[in-house]
Order: structure tokens, then sequence, then C-alpha cells
């Protein structure tokens, strides 16, 4: 379960980073939808135009339905055992202080314009 939590952390790191890495996941799904057309199939991605406009609402989604329950869960299972509750209250509150905040800027559209006008040109 660490190794997973670990794996999809990149939504509770600092904006800015969890930015960068969502944007490459897109990037993967957008790739994944232009394989499955050049292969006659249905796509099943988003195109590239239409990545910012999901992209908030992606991330949001992401966070509150995957990744902060599975970091309650491992972090309150943590908590139970006496010698690694100081470290994982400490970690928790980073944690989820992070997801509060990222949260917060994908729901407001608190994205700046430089990072707008990176993100439409790629």
């Amino acid at each position: 379960m660490i190794i997973k939590c670990a794996d999809l952390s990149n939504v509770v790191k600092p904006v800015n980073m969890a930015n960068e890495w969502g944007f490459r996941i897109m990037s993967e799904f957008i790739e994944q939808g232009n394989a499955e057309e050049a292969a006659g199939l249905e796509r099943t991605q988003p195109r590239k135009q239409s990545v910012f406009d999901i992209f908030a609402k992606h991330q949001h989604g992401f966070l509150v339905h995957v990744v902060r329950p599975l970091f309650e869960e491992v972090t309150a299972a943590f908590n139970n055992n006496e010698d690694l509750r100081l470290n994982t209250h400490t970690a928790r509150s980073v944690v989820l202080r992070l997801a509060d905040e990222n949260d917060h800027a994908w729901c407001s559209g608190a994205l700046d314009e430089k990072e707008r006008d990176r993100y439409r040109e790629w």
C-alpha cells in the first residue's frame, strides 16, 4: 500500500509540481487516444485541445475519490502502531494540508496565467 501511495502521490505535492506531473499524465492519455484513433478504435481519451479545460476537474476527482481516501486509510493504519505514530501524524498532516491546498487551487481555477499559457502550448 505504501508503494501505491508513492505511485499516486503526484497530487499531494506542492501545486506547481502536482500540475507538472498531472499534465505529464494527461499527455500520456492523449497519446493513448491518438494511438486508439490511428488503429481505427473508438477514442477513449481526451484530445489535446480539451485537456486544459478538464485538467482541474480531473485532478480534483482523482484527489478526492482515489488518493485522499487511500492516504487517510494508510496513515490511520500506521497510527495504530505506537512506534510509527509520531512520524505518521506529521506526514499525514503535511499530505492532507497539500491535498486541501491543491484541491482549492484546482476548484477555484487558481492556475496563474503564465502556467495556463505554458500548458496550452504543449
